[in-house]
């Protein structure tokens, strides 16, 4: 595709049929598989999976397993680095500037948008983050899928985009296994007029339909770049990023093994009943059941007795789980989580102290630092947009902020680090061992063991010598006729007596 053809109408007819192409359609088939498999609609592919490895016949008869989700409970744990909402520092901005634009970001539910992209990145590898008016002109942040667009990729850098074209994906192709060119098309002109691709360069931005017409006003790009990011890694020189054998291709192949044992489960409660005689004691007729008695014949001119029983298949139903578990912990391996991330038993991951769950967090948080050194770039190009955006609308009924934003002024974003979480008994273990080595004093034990002030501290502590002074005091003795002597000094004196 070649940005010179958005503008004429041959040029733009031309880009629909590379768009509606075999090849592109199924671009789009793969990443709309992706996100419906994510959002737990997985039942029509676990179907026509099953259907290449049985007859339809026997899938129209077995019972589908396709309400576990386990691409959304991996994506969910490897998307992490949104979990807790991240810091952002703001230069060349005064505090109140500052106040402002964090106020703008939390009205607006920027974290929200960047923690569904992220979770949109490690399904997919590859997401997008638009920032653009909508059509009351209020500034708004969407987060898209691969097939909700399409893109005319640089002459010089295929791996950069030069236009978007964004667009519904149609649904009905998602179950096509076969795409004709010609005949997509050739598809009526109703279908076509109807066709809505919301295009964006750096100069313009206009809207076409399926026949290549511009359907609404051209408008110049105000902030001259396209408001569009990439969320993406690694690329092959070429735009789009081809993930293959994702994490949603492993949730259908799972559950067709799930559907498959649920299946060989099913037959277990089935058994086939059997007879075995002579011709001539055989009967014509057999009927079986609770309240009935079976009489067979024996013929006395053989030595052959009549055999009656029910034959039921034995599978290995605990070996097969089994195989399923050991393909699921080798899949979790694979992507570098706890096979405990995913739980075939009724059982959960437990700590047996701070340090371990710390450990836990620490392995999660590394393993998640390419995707933060991704979203910092993709945090500051959100933010350079937003700058633009907000000193394009400046003095206008439209302006964002009662302000412009100084052109070098820049983001920068800390993400949340792993903290210990200690039981109590590690912390009180933690406080007398550092108390023994002489590495603080008594009070400023108390004052962290109780989370208090020095000052409460040596109240405190007071009280406790208080009441041990009170404890080893000897007891008065209880017989109102003796004075001032003491229950040992009694003791002692009818000893002597004695």
């Amino acid at each position: 595709m070649q940005i010179g053809l958005l503008s004429s109408l041959n040029g733009r007819k031309e880009l629909v049929g590379e768009i509606k192409g075999w090849e592109n359609v199924n671009r789009k088939k793969r990443s709309y598989m992706q996100s419906q498999v994510y959002g737990g609609h997985a039942r029509t592919y676990v179907l026509d999976y099953l259907k290449t490895q049985f007859s339809e016949k026997t899938v129209e008869k077995m019972p589908i397993i396709s309400t576990i989700n386990l691409c959304k409970r991996i994506v969910d744990k490897q998307a992490s680095i949104y979990t807790s909402d991240p810091t952002r520092s703001f230069s060349n901005l005064t505090d109140d500037q500052q106040d402002a634009i964090e106020k703008w970001y939390s009205e607006n539910k920027v974290n929200s948008y960047f923690s569904k992209a992220n979770k949109a990145f490690k399904n997919q590898e590859q997401t997008f983050v638009m920032l653009a008016p909508d059509q009351s002109g209020k500034l708004k942040i969407r987060v898209l899928k691969p097939h909700n667009l399409d893109a005319i990729p640089s002459d010089i850098d295929p791996e950069i985009a030069d236009a978007y074209m964004i667009n519904a994906f149609d649904k009905s192709l998602a179950n096509r296994t076969t795409i004709n060119n010609e005949n997509i098309a050739d598809s009526d002109d109703y279908k076509a007029q109807l066709e809505k691709y919301v295009t964006w360069t750096k100069e313009v931005n206009f809207i076409f339909n399926g026949k290549g017409e511009v359907v609404s006003e051209v408008f110049s790009n105000p902030i001259g770049e396209i408001p569009l990011i990439d969320v993406s890694t690694v690329k092959e020189f070429e735009f789009f990023v081809e993930y293959c054998n994702s994490i949603a291709d492993f949730n259908v192949q799972f559950l067709s093994g799930l559907s498959d044992l649920a299946q060989v489960v099913k037959m277990q409660g089935w058994s086939v009943g059997y007879l075995v005689a002579t011709e001539n004691t055989m009967p014509e007729v057999l009927f079986v059941g609770p309240n009935m008695v079976l009489k067979l014949k024996v013929d006395p001119n053989t030595n052959h007795e009549p055999n009656f029983g029910y034959a039921s298949p034995n599978a290995d139903i605990e070996g097969s789980m089994k195989y399923l578990e050991s393909v699921l912990a080798a899949f979790l391996s694979s992507r570098g989580l706890d096979a405990a991330t995913v739980s075939t038993q009724l059982s959960s991951t437990k700590f047996s102290s701070g340090i371990e769950r710390l450990l836990a967090m620490i392995e999660m948080f590394e393993a998640s630092k390419e995707d933060i050194d991704l979203f910092k770039c993709v945090e500051n190009q959100f933010f350079n947009l937003f700058k633009k955006w907000n000193n394009v609308y400046f003095g206008t009924t439209q302006k964002i902020l009662d302000f412009i934003i100084p052109e070098e002024s820049q983001v920068e974003v800390t993400y949340q680090a792993p903290v210990m979480a200690m039981t109590q008994t590690e912390k009180t273990d933690n406080i007398i061992k550092r108390k023994e080595a002489g590495l603080m004093s008594r009070v400023e034990a108390i004052a962290e063991d109780r989370g208090i002030s020095k000052e409460q501290a040596e109240y405190i502590a007071e009280e406790i010598d208080s009441e041990d002074m009170t404890s080893l005091k000897p007891m008065q003795n209880l017989d109102p006729n003796v004075e001032n002597n003491s229950t040992i000094d009694n003791l002692d004196s009818e000893n002597s007596a004695d």
